[in-house]
């Protein structure tokens, strides 16, 4: 079977430059991981075919989660390869256009390096007091960077070597997930129930919150509540639940694993619980006057966490650190090196299921009574649809996600701090479901990773200088990027009004019939030409 592959690879990666024993090499490396994902795609469509014996209602939803599933393996296996055997290629290959002075920094670094040499200023005259070996008998003024020119006067490089090259895939990866799930749960107030809230951020800072000070284990919170004298909050689900399974090996990991399980959970009940208190206010207005309700809670909310009375609880306007994060869930050898790195691979599991329940919320009674009062309250009442109870719930649910979120953005940033969370990210939120399509789950989480791609990772060369020769490329500069930026979402708001996927979903049914009318269409063109 690998052999087969090699055979299929190779011609094509030749063509772009790579030697055929290159190839051979590397898929040869790989084969564990191709077998797997040729395994786990084998069991998939067997499940899928099975499914035709289960009854028509059910056909669905299991061949959606054998999908589901299949897609989690793939991802899995993917960035055990990009951390693992390609590392240092998809790195390469991602950042190929590596960081470097230019050749005036260099030389004039050198010169100052001659004139420090040539004036042997010392600082330190070492008479055996100091450490040093013979040929080291004196300290530079300057100190051992004023030998290797440095990276903006920090200290941490040579005039001679490239920065290191840092792939931007995985943390566009995670901050995608993290984003498509609130955008989804944004989508399911705004889009399907028709409520236009503003108040997203503010139900994000109650989950990071709730999250952050819930798992920090009793040890560190005196370090990290230091301006206080020590936390409020005297308990930890990590160490509540290592104390009944242990803090070593498998028990260890399942503790961290139910402790960050239950901190979610109750991140987004935190969440929940608020928006049904000022639910029941708000949600009697409607249109712009809820925007303006939700958005004045936000940042009422984020004022009061960062209020120097709660600074037990909250920490005032300081950050909350040493939670649990993404990074540890990667798991280690005795040595301490990385073995599996989960870091990716947990955000998108946690986003994935919880962007499900929504689907499954949507295509249940209560999403159509949704639906209904979106497109017609008086309408809905009469088919006798509660208003307030429906769009409670929506509000509700959709609070919860969102808190979950929040928790998750904490996990993604590995802290909790108050002022992020102002009016401007719920903003950005609001963008990403507009740009996806306001009253579809998929167009939200299609949205999610294209701005989050654009804005974080492919324009960030808008920001850089860049000369031919002599010539300076105009325009390309620090901030040039949001421009483009700005104009690229202009087009597609002039151009998709209704966003790119509207209000369809991606579905099985839907791909096929388009592949159906792509093949309609090839024998008619055959034909007219």
């Amino acid at each position: 079977m690998i052999q087969l592959i090699i055979d299929l690879v190779t011609p094509l990666l030749v063509n772009f430059g790579a030697s055929a024993a290159d190839v051979a090499s590397y898929l040869t490396s790989l084969s564990t991981y191709i077998y797997v994902i040729l395994g786990s795609l084998l069991a998939m469509i067997v499940v899928m075919v099975v499914a035709h014996c289960a009854k028509k209602g059910n056909r669905h939803v299991i061949r959606w989660t054998a999908a589901i599933a299949w897609v989690l393996v793939v991802l899995l296996v993917v960035n055990l390869i990009c951390y693992g055997p390609m590392n240092s290629i998809v790195s390469g290959f991602l950042n190929a256009s590596k960081a470097e002075m230019s050749d005036d920094v260099v030389g004039n670094s050198k010169e100052v390096i001659a004139k420090v040499g040539d004036e042997g200023m010392v600082l330190v005259k070492n008479n055996g007091l100091l450490p040093l070996a013979a040929e080291d008998n004196k300290l530079n003024v300057f100190g051992w960077a004023s030998v290797y020119p440095v990276y903006a006067g920090t200290g941490s490089g040579n005039a001679g070597d490239a920065m290191q090259p840092t792939s931007m895939l995985f943390t566009v990866l995670k901050k995608g997930a993290v984003y498509a799930l609130v955008a989804a749960s944004l989508n399911l107030l705004n889009g399907f129930t028709g409520l236009f809230s503003l108040g997203q951020a503010g139900f994000m800072l109650l989950g990071a919150y709730t999250y952050a000070i819930l798992t920090i284990p009793s040890a560190d919170r005196e370090s990290v509540y230091y301006l206080y004298g020590g936390s409020a909050v005297k308990f930890s689900l990590v160490d509540m639940f290592q104390s009944f399974l242990g803090s070593a090996g498998f028990g260890g990991g399942l503790a961290l694993v139910l402790a960050v399980l239950v901190g979610l959970i109750l991140a987004g009940l935190v969440a929940a619980l608020f928006a049904a208190l000022i639910g029941l206010p708000v949600l009697r207005l409607k249109s712009d006057y809820l925007a303006i309700a939700t958005l004045g809670f936000a940042e009422i909310l984020r004022a009061i966490f960062q209020w120097q009375t709660l600074g037990p609880i909250t920490n005032g306007a300081n950050m909350i650190k040493g939670f649990p994060t993404f990074s540890d869930f990667n798991i280690k050898n005795g040595a301490g090196q990385v073995i599996l790195r989960l870091s990716t691979f947990v955000p998108f599991l946690v986003a994935i299921i919880c962007i499900a329940l929504i689907v499954l919320l949507i295509n249940s009674s209560y999403g159509r009574a949704f639906k209904a009062i979106r497109d017609d309250e008086v309408a809905a009442e009469a088919m006798g649809i509660s208003l307030f109870k429906h769009k409670m719930l929506s509000f509700v649910i959709s609070s919860f996600f969102s808190g979950v979120g929040g928790a998750l953005f904490a996990m993604y940033v590995a802290n909790a701090q108050a002022k992020v969370f102002t009016s401007t990210m719920t903003y950005e939120i609001l963008l990403i479901v507009v740009i996806g399509g306001i009253g579809s789950v998929s167009g939200s989480v299609i949205g999610t990773f294209l701005y989050v791609a654009c804005s974080e990772w492919w324009l960030r060369f808008l920001d850089r200088e860049t000369y031919i020769g002599s010539f300076k490329v105009p325009l390309l500069r620090s901030g040039f990027r949001m421009v483009v930026f700005s104009v690229v979402i202009m087009i597609i708001v002039l151009f998709f009004s209704k966003g790119i996927m509207g209000e369809k979903e991606l579905s099985w049914k839907g791909i096929g019939g388009l592949l159906k009318k792509r093949k309609k269409a090839a024998p008619a063109a055959e034909k007219e030409g």
